[in-house]
């Protein structure tokens, strides 16, 4: 079976498998933001999606903008 999360602009992700896990996507885990992963949908568009809450996102949340932040601020 195959699931899919739609955004509230209608673009979707599709993952393989019932339950739409982890190891069925090719997602990333982002440094400093341990509930969200990174990814691209089906048509290349850069989402993220909170491993908690299951929530898929198009725009760069709070949490992963701020540990891009601390991020730069240590290596600079």
């Amino acid at each position: 079976a195959e699931t899919t999360a739609v955004a509230g602009d209608g673009a979707a992700v599709n993952a393989a498998g019932a339950g739409g896990g982890d190891e069925e996507l090719d997602e990333r885990p982002i440094p400093g933001a341990p509930s969200w992963l990174m990814g691209f949908d089906d048509d290349g568009d850069l989402y993220y999606r909170n491993k908690e809450t299951r929530q898929i996102v198009w725009d760069q949340p709070p949490e992963v903008a701020q540990a891009e932040a601390a991020a730069m601020a240590a290596g600079s």
